[in-house]
């Protein structure tokens, strides 16, 4: 059942372009061909009014962030990918991406569905865990929300 008082978070990963291969396997783990470019999206739901909060993601371990392209908050080229419908917003107010996570900041947000998608590539073969992405707001303890951890099998 879905709490309306906290945010929901999901993230999907999708390959970059054609050349890529990224995809889901039936156990529920993530796969990516050694050398592919991944797209990390977040997803997430807000069910009222907040402010300050902070959003974040871990980098998964075996890639390497590509920081010539900053994490986005927008959806102008996420039409493609229709596992998950995202909408056009800008909503955060400040953004930290780093060989750890992606965090992003904001002072005020709406109702609403928003996402924050980041790229890296798969270098390292391995099976990892990644950690949940969490949303949490700076002056309320009660809100806070995570996903569910993911497995990321670089072959």
């Amino acid at each position: 059942t879905t709490n309306t008082n906290h945010p929901t978070i999901n993230r999907v990963f999708a390959a970059d372009d054609a050349k890529s291969k990224v995809w889901k396997d039936h156990d529920g783990n993530w796969h990516a061909s050694c050398g592919s470019k991944v797209i990390t999206k977040i997803q997430f739901y807000c069910f009222k009014d907040d402010r300050q909060f902070v959003l974040t993601d871990y980098v998964p371990a075996g890639t390497q962030p590509l920081a010539q392209e900053a994490p986005q908050g927008t959806a102008t080229d996420m039409k493609e990918y229709p596992e998950v419908n995202f909408y056009n917003n800008e909503w955060f107010q400040q953004l930290s991406f780093d060989k750890n996570q992606a965090k992003a900041y904001a002072l005020e947000i709406n109702p609403g569905e928003f996402y924050l998608s980041y790229k890296s590539r798969a270098l390292c073969p391995g099976r990892y865990i990644i950690p949940p992405a969490h949303f949490a707001s700076v002056y309320d303890d009660s809100v806070v929300q995570f996903s569910k951890p993911d497995v990321l099998i670089i072959e």
